[in-house]
């Protein structure tokens, strides 16, 4: 069951809450009730520095509770985002380790930027039938457009003698 949407506002200028945040709410207790939490990190939202820094502490996010396996070299946590995105709730091997994670009681975090994707109801429908019963809270990212343009065109230009 999906529990949870949290929008965090990455950006350089000053937005109103009611702008960005619309329906969504922060709900402690019904985060702490889920069992997966799912990072949706649309490009340039910081989406590999949090996932850098959960390999980083790896072992201690196990140590409380909380399993995380990062995308590696196979992209299992991209992967899984396509896979449910064209309605495919068959389990697939490479993501046997997910359920194992839950099984063992820890809660499993996955990220991906690819998560971004998700445009409807139906693809969360099917992200809730594969995880099924299992809770799961969302934590999107977002950033205001003319920051995200600014940081596109500075990655572009960065290492260059000239502006492209």
């Amino acid at each position: 069951m999906l529990i949870l949407l949290l929008i965090v506002i990455l950006s350089t200028s000053v937005l109103g809450e009611d702008n960005v945040l619309g329906e969504a709410k922060w709900n402690n207790k019904e985060f702490q009730k889920a069992n997966i939490v799912l990072h949706v990190g649309p490009h340039k939202t910081a989406t590999t520095h949090i996932q850098q820094t959960f390999e980083k502490y790896q072992q201690e996010l196990s140590e409380a509770g909380y399993c995380w396996r990062g995308n590696g070299l196979k992209k299992e946590h991209h992967n899984l985002a396509v896979h449910l995105y064209f309605n495919r709730t068959n389990r697939l091997p490479e993501h046997q380790y997910m359920f194992d994670c839950l099984e063992s009681g820890q809660k499993l975090l996955i990220s991906s930027e690819t998560f971004a994707i998700f445009a409807n109801q139906g693809s969360f429908d099917s992200l809730n039938k594969y995880f099924h019963p299992h809770k799961i809270a969302v934590v999107a990212a977002y950033r205001e457009p003319l920051s995200l343009f600014y940081s596109i065109y500075t990655e572009v230009n960065k290492n260059k003698d000239y502006a492209t």
